[in-house]
């Protein structure tokens, strides 16, 4: 499960981004994963899955001609002999296709995958944020540049509290802080948003969603789950990595992750922050 927020401005002032982009990623804490760095002959930017069988698939990345991709696991019955939907992030990054013919050609085979929304954006075409979200039935949304937000829900349009929330939360950091001569300041507010531990709860529809997957719904996990950052050590799952990804008017990224240490110490975490810098259409990183 993930969470996700973004910014998109079209045509950003000299001080401004383009793109904002804030995400969780929550997962079981043994599942082995590695951190950012550039893949496939430095296509693209991101974590990896290396769970065996999943090997190579990711959550999120960028690529280095601005192509945006960002899978969100949807809370629903899942199948054991599923194909792993990580392989949807990195086709479309390693890629030519434009965002819609992508997800033109996938569409048909969704239901191969467990329930999902996969969010696109190209930074050098349309700007949009085109989704793709699989749960029994496939379903395609639009929306032009601005803020966004998806979560675990079911619809992407009918969001947890946590996320309706959490886009009102993000727009403030972004109208305050969304400038580069304030980059540290946004960073640092954007990671204290990502792990804020406020219970959005109760929620009718996280509920719902706990109830037709047989979970409990007045047990400690649906309210942790309730929170920005998600932190469940009876079942050794939460909020494993913070993700901000910026992107200049002059197509200048900073890529910074920020991720938990495993095995992890539910007494004393202890978590590790790495920031890449590199310009989109060039290999040149530090």
């Amino acid at each position: 499960m993930c969470l996700l927020f973004v910014y998109v401005n079209e045509e950003p002032e000299e001080n401004g981004y383009k793109l904002i982009l804030a995400s969780n990623r929550d997962e079981y804490w043994p599942r082995p994963t590695d951190t950012a760095k550039f893949r496939d002959d430095s296509k693209w930017m991101g974590g990896a899955d290396l769970e065996p069988g999943r090997e190579g698939g990711t959550w999120l990345g960028i690529s280095a001609a601005g192509k945006v991709a960002v899978l969100l696991n949807i809370l629903a019955f899942q199948k054991p002999d599923a194909k792993g939907r990580g392989s949807l992030v990195r086709d479309f990054l390693t890629g030519d296709e434009s965002c819609e013919d992508y997800l033109d050609r996938i569409s048909p085979s969704a239901s191969q995958y467990n329930p999902f929304h996969l969010l696109l954006i190209d930074l050098k075409n349309d700007c949009n944020l085109h989704c793709l979200s699989y749960c029994q039935e496939t379903h395609r949304t639009k929306k032009p540049p601005g803020v966004s937000a998806g979560d675990n829900s079911k619809d992407i349009d009918v969001p947890w509290r946590k996320r309706e929330e959490g886009e009102k939360i993000f727009t403030n950091i972004v109208r305050e802080h969304g400038q580069k001569d304030q980059q540290d300041k946004l960073v640092e507010n954007i990671i204290d948003f990502l792990n804020d531990k406020t219970q959005y709860f109760p929620d009718e529809k996280l509920a719902e969603q706990f109830k037709d997957v047989g979970r409990a719904t007045e047990s400690d996990l649906i309210i942790e789950r309730s929170c920005m950052f998600v932190f469940s050590p009876q079942v050794q799952y939460g909020t494993r990595t913070n993700t901000v990804i910026l992107v200049d008017k002059h197509g200048n990224c900073d890529f910074i992750e920020r991720t938990l240490h495993t095995p992890v110490d539910i007494e004393n975490l202890k978590w590790s922050m790495i920031k890449h810098q590199f310009k989109l259409n060039s290999n040149d990183s530090t």
